[in-house]
């Protein structure tokens, strides 16, 4: 079963949101619905995951909560 990239983006609706929560835990996802399709989703997971998975957006994310 190969990846399908396309089928997967039409899943989401048109500006999915994707917020990002520095927790102990390793990782917990967590996908968020809207009216027809996803709207995004939420990762809680160590700050050290995080900034591997997210890396080449790091200057461009923005820190809710928290510190």
């Amino acid at each position: 079963m190969g990846r399908q990239p396309a089928a997967s983006l039409t899943t989401l609706e048109v500006d999915p949101v994707y917020e990002l929560f520095p927790v102990g835990q390793r990782i917990l996802g967590i996908l968020t619905y809207g009216e027809t399709a996803l709207t995004g989703e939420r990762a809680y997971a160590d700050e050290e995951l995080l900034k591997i998975m997210f890396a080449p957006l790091g200057d461009e994310m923005e820190l809710i909560g928290g510190a």
